[in-house]
């Protein structure tokens, strides 16, 4: 993750807000095998601005 952190800080972009939303639990009521699903990011949204001065 800090790849895409420092990335977008050396463009000027200042990070406001991220989020890692767990599968929907439809998802994780018919994968049983996937008991750990909800504790496993499988998205990331990250929402930046870029720094004015």
């Amino acid at each position: 993750m800090h790849r895409y952190i420092n990335a977008m800080a050396t463009v000027g972009l200042h990070l406001i807000e991220m989020q890692e939303p767990a599968p929907p639990q439809g998802f994780l009521d018919k994968a049983a095998e996937y008991g750990d699903a909800d504790t496993i990011p499988r998205l990331l949204l990250l929402h930046a601005r870029k720094m004015t001065i």
